[in-house]
């Protein structure tokens, strides 16, 4: 399950990079084929054929979130029901809805918000009426069992533990509870666990009668269908559910707020201070929204926003800053929010409110304005390629705004506003009797506490591949249904051509590469994609490093010379080094705040005593510190040859193109690539362990075992193996947290690398229940072993893994990132169309064997982090 408003703070803690041009207008007939109707029972039905892939999206909203809870506000019983909806019905017992979709292809999950609780599902297209069928009962007909019930209490009183190790939730339920006075925004969509533990089963049942009735809900169906047919299908399942009375609205008004309000929060364990500004602004439906969210994008979104280059890389007084709107049905916020160190917050809050009062002095131009207009049409059309997403937009649009194709008048409505309408706004909202300051930070040393005051595809895609004479690689793909075209370009590289001297090195020189060539600075990098909507980015891991970028088809000539100068002339200049490298140390501490990445970087340090794959992707701080800019030159030099390069396009990219993709890519000076050179790691030969304490309430337990390379097919049992254990509803879903409530993450994972990866099993719980969590993995392990999986959990497992890599054939940057990984790591272009004949060639046999192989006492490390 999921909590929406958690999606929310991670777009506003992280920066979003937003590319665009003026001169380029981009259209697309998003709303075509769109049908809309009302049923008798007063459920709005919103349906759209899309036939690129054989599955369809399902999308029901019931207008039901934590501030409609009423009697109950506060208490999160809203999160809990939709916890409950997945645990049995007359029809099916809990762990039987997860299974039958499985069996259908797809997945199921819910999220709860403020606003809305939703159930999304995809399945294969053929099972579209089952699937609606089982939708009906699991949303209109829960048992609320009273086994299940206490079961599921315990599972979320661990997701509320969970939810204070995580400063990132901390902040953003602080910022909550001390904007909002009266409005039931105020209150964490988790509930306050005082008032979670005193809900009752039967009050979940009354919640439920009022609030799940179909005239209060919308439902949206996207993919490989008839309309006509589904709407029918909508009928003889969800359409028999009897109408009700509309449930009550009873949120209380927040008051106009008078003067500034703060908060601050010292915590234990704490690196790196969040300090967040919030101003009360609209509701989706104001037309101040429009101007508002623009002011967003200018102040705190893209490398070249106002608050990103005044207080990230000009004073730098933040490791991280963005800017973000949020407007649910009632009056949101309007949100500044930094990561930074302590002894800078006061100075970092006076810099935001210094360029917020720039923009009411009218100092937003014209060209600062276009581009911001740019970026989020841009964004909306990269947004909208998957059948999920165009699902999630019709429902959640018709449901806050009643109108499902919300997003063209949204975009028409950012068209309208001039740089004065974003003036008027700023001085309307943007005023600090209108502010809200929270502070969340590291708690003192006891000593420092008394001195210190307190701080401020269904079908084949056809793949061409050209080998070009400098020995790089180009891959070609043509996929006409959007204007966009995805780029990306690969080397061999990675943490496996490190080591510890320079550990932490790909990842510093992989951000550098976007950082300033020989004719264009950083600066203009930043300017030039984000005025163009060009999304343009790094990446760096285990064994390789690159760019990606993705651009409307009219910016693809001037994208592929960027793109081209970038790989020729990188100039690493050595003021953005030392930017680079402060944000890269400060990850490296953040990492150190989170329970999960130390419980991974201890485990992979624990199985590689020798393999560079043992070092963390971010490198140490001594490691970090020492790289110099020729390091980088000489490093890239090294590695950043076309004998070690392949490029993938993928897209709206038609014949036409080829010649300027192969001047582009094959015009590049060929130099020989010398290879890379690896301790390989010993065999081992006997159980390891580690433990690690950190200041957190829950504990994570780790269990990891060497694992394969991605030329080896083990890879494919391995991965049906972790389906049949952690998806939910497996076996490891159903005894840890079904069975026994004793933890709401865990799971199994695979990585495979060019040299042989790993695998892993967590859990997040409490330190009195680690042992048994252990014990039912090893448990699972070796009843998989010695009698195998059922025939049932085969055949979920296979319609598991088949339907998720159906789902990842839908947009064009995802197929072009694996397939130009699949073609530089040797496995060929065609790896992508094996997987569905690998997986169904599973037998349960081969299952005990890769058990047995995989899995032995003598090769488990076990990784416990402990309060």
């Amino acid at each position: 399950m999921r909590i929406a408003y958690y999606f929310i703070l991670l777009c506003l803690i992280a920066t979003a990079v937003f590319i665009f041009h003026p001169a380029v207008t981009p259209t697309f007939d998003y709303v075509d084929n769109v049908s809309k109707a009302t049923l008798d029972n007063g459920l709005t039905a919103i349906v759209k054929s899309s036939h690129k892939i054989p599955m369809v999206a399902v999308r029901l909203v019931v207008k039901t979130g934590s501030a409609s809870e009423g009697k109950f506000a506060g208490s999160g019983i809203s999160h809990f029901v939709e916890h409950m909806l997945f645990k049995g019905n007359a029809n099916l017992p809990a762990g039987e809805i997860e299974k039958r979709i499985k069996s259908y292809g797809g997945y199921i999950n819910a999220a709860t918000s403020h606003d809305t609780t939703e159930v999304y599902l995809t399945v294969e297209a053929k099972h579209l009426e089952k699937a609606l069928s089982l939708l009906s009962d699991l949303a209109f007909n829960p048992a609320f069992n009273e086994a299940e019930f206490q079961k599921e209490k315990d599972v979320i009183l661990n997701e509320i533990r969970m939810g204070r190790d995580d400063p990132s939730r901390e902040a953003s339920m602080l910022l909550w509870g001390t904007a909002y006075s009266s409005h039931p925004y105020k209150y964490p969509v988790i509930g306050y666990e005082d008032l979670f533990r005193q809900i009752r089963r039967n009050d979940l049942e009354e919640y439920h009668s009022g609030e799940y009735v179909p005239n209060n809900c919308v439902l949206s169906v996207v993919g490989d269908l008839d309309a006509e047919a589904s709407l029918k299908y909508i009928r003889e399942t969800l359409g028999k559910i009897p109408r009700k009375t509309d449930p009550p609205a009873v949120k209380a008004a927040e008051p106009l707020q008078m003067s500034t309000r703060s908060a601050e929060v010292r915590k234990q364990g704490l690196k790196l201070s969040r300090v967040i500004i919030a101003f009360h602004t609209t509701s989706l439906a104001d037309k101040d929204l429009y101007p508002l969210d623009l002011l967003a994008a200018a102040l705190g979104q893209g490398e070249s926003s106002r608050l990103y280059v005044s207080i990230v890389k000009e004073k730098k007084l933040a490791y991280s800053v963005s800017a973000f709107n949020y407007t649910p049905c009632d009056p949101g916020l309007f949100i500044v929010s930094m990561v930074l160190e302590e002894k800078n917050a006061g100075r970092a809050v006076e810099a935001v409110l210094s360029e917020i009062s720039k923009t009411k002095r009218g100092l937003l131009r014209g060209s600062e304005l276009s581009k911001v207009k740019r970026s989020v049409i841009s964004g909306y059309i990269f947004g909208k390629e998957s059948i999920e997403a165009q699902a999630d937009d019709f429902v959640s649009g018709y449901a806050t705004t009643g109108d499902y194709n919300y997003s063209q008048r949204y975009i028409n409505g950012l068209g309208r506003v001039s740089a004065r309408d974003v003036v008027k706004a700023a001085r309307v909202y943007l005023n600090e009797d209108n502010m809200t300051v929270v502070k969340l930070l590291p708690e003192l040393p006891p000593e420092a506490a008394k001195e210190c005051p307190p701080a401020d595809a269904v079908k084949r895609i056809d793949i061409r591949s050209h080998a070009l004479r400098n020995g790089a690689t180009l891959l070609v793909s043509e996929d006409r249904s959007l204007p966009v075209v995805s780029i990306c370009v690969a080397f061999k590289g990675g943490v496996r051509a490190e080591d510890e001297g320079n550990n932490g090195i790909t990842k510093l020189m992989s951000v550098m590469m976007l950082k300033g060539t020989r004719m264009r600075s950083a600066d203009r990098i930043a300017e030039e994609t984000e005025s163009r909507g060009i999304e343009l980015s790094d990446f760096s891991g285990k064994n390789s490093f690159g760019i990606s970028a993705k651009c409307l088809k009219g910016d693809l000539k001037y994208t592929l010379s960027l793109v081209r100068d970038i790989l020729a002339n990188p100039r690493f200049p050595e003021k953005e080094l030392a930017i680079a490298k402060e944000l890269q140390l400060a990850a490296i501490k953040a990492q150190e705040d989170d329970i999960f990445a130390s419980a991974s970087k201890e485990l992979i340090r624990t199985i590689y005593r020798s393999h560079p794959y043992g070092m963390p992707d971010l490198g140490t701080p001594a490691s970090v510190s020492a790289v110099t800019r020729r390091d980088l030159s000489e490093f890239y030099r090294y590695y950043a040859v076309p004998e070690n390069m392949v490029v993938s396009v993928f897209g709206d990219v038609d014949a036409s193109m080829l010649k300027r993709l192969i001047s582009v890519f094959g015009g590049l000076p060929k130099e020989r690539f010398r290879g890379i050179s690896v301790t390989y790691e010993q065999e081992q030969l006997a159980a390891r362990s580690s433990v690690k304490n950190m200041p957190k309430e829950q504990s994570v337990l780790m269990l990891g075992y060497p694992g394969v390379d991605v030329k080896d097919d083990d890879k494919y049992l391995l991965d049906v193996i972790n389906s049949i254990l952690s998806r939910e509803g497996g076996r490891l879903y159903r005894d840890i947290r079904g069975k026994l409530g004793l933890s709401y993450m865990l799971g199994s994972f695979s990585v495979f690398g060019i040299d042989p990866g790993y695998n892993a099993f967590y859990v997040a719980t409490t330190a009195k229940n680690m042992n048994e969590a252990k014990n039912i993995i090893l448990g699972n392990l070796k009843s998989l072993k010695s009698e195998g999986p059922t025939q049932e959990e085969m055949e979920l497992a296979k319609r598991d893994l088949i339907g998720a890599y159906y789902r990842g054939l839908e947009v064009n940057s995802g197929i072009a990132f694996k397939v130009c990984l699949d073609e530089l790591y040797g496995l060929g272009s065609d790896e992508l169309f094996r997987y569905p004949e690998m997986i169904n060639a599973v037998t349960a046999n081969d299952i005990m064997g890769a058990v047995k192989r995989h899995f032995p006492e003598s090769k488990m490390n076990e990784v416990m982090v402990t309060p």
